[in-house]
């Protein structure tokens, strides 16, 4: 996430749909590829993250530069859990591009409320013991 005011809201909207989350990251302004792919590294080293859910409006950032961090933390890291991805603002459709075309299996979300609930639902399918099937664009 980027923003205190946008780290509450997601948090808020992930309560509306029925779960706690647990924290947040806000790799703030200007964040490159490799910030994100190392705030991906101190997230997951948590064990008992579920779900990563990352939620960025690109003002100063840029989509495609988050998108890229993330395909490079989910290549270089052993990720067990579903990465829900949505984006918007700067760069926009470069960074959809850039999760589109990964091969990852990614759970991508069209706003902050369809973030949540899909964040929500792959909580509660991998609590159920299963597989969340990837929705939106698979990446």
């Amino acid at each position: 996430m980027n923003g205190a005011g946008l780290a509450m809201a997601t948090m808020d909207a992930i309560v509306l749909h029925g779960a706690r989350p647990a924290n947040f990251l806000d790799v703030g302004g200007g964040a490159s590829p490799e910030k994100v792919a190392n705030a991906f590294r101190i997230v997951l080293s948590d064990p008992n993250v579920r779900v990563v859910l990352v939620n960025v409006f690109a003002g100063i950032n840029r989509c495609d530069w988050i998108a890229e961090g993330v395909v490079r933390a989910a290549r270089s890291h052993a990720i067990e859990v579903p990465i829900v991805v949505r984006l918007a603002g700067t760069n926009v459709e470069e960074g959809r591009r850039i999760l589109g075309e990964s091969g990852l299996d990614l759970i991508v979300a069209d706003d902050l409320d369809d973030g949540a609930r899909k964040a929500v639902a792959a909580l509660r399918a991998v609590e159920a013991g299963y597989e969340p099937v990837p929705q939106g664009v698979r990446a």
